[in-house]
């Protein structure tokens, strides 16, 4: 079964890095630019994987991992947050909202293959016990 993560991205040249990581890592990508059509494919889709910033014109990154952990369809997605905003503060909000990684911009290629791995683990772990 081939993992089908979601990008949710602002800036096409990060998320076509991204979806290049993912795609070596035999990951199909499905990209959303915005916090609006992010949400709506996530909930149409049920991703095993949700990897996103939290800088959108139209959203709020840590509102929408928040509304993400509500919905049955996304409740137990792995999400992990890829942003160059280092403020410890964001970092803490972000993982107490329901965010399970948190990679700084710029990161090491090995780092984030490393978490995705991780992430789609969480995920498998998710599936089987539910």
């Amino acid at each position: 079964m081939q993992v089908i993560a979601l990008l949710i991205e602002a800036q096409p040249l990060h998320a076509k890095f991204l979806g290049t990581v993912l795609r070596s890592l035999e990951c199909s990508a499905v990209t959303a630019f915005t916090g609006v059509e992010g949400t709506a494919i996530a909930l149409a889709l049920s991703p095993e994987l949700i990897i996103m910033d939290l800088f959108f014109p139209d959203a709020d990154g840590c509102d929408l991992i928040a509304a993400f952990r509500k919905h049955a369809e996304t409740a137990s997605t792995p999400i992990i947050v890829v942003t160059a905003w280092t403020d410890p503060k964001a970092e803490a909000k972000c993982l107490s909202v329901g965010a399970d990684f948190y990679l700084k911009k710029p990161m090491r290629i090995d780092d984030l293959k490393h978490t995705i791995s991780a992430a789609i683990s969480l995920g498998m772990r998710h599936s089987v016990g539910a």
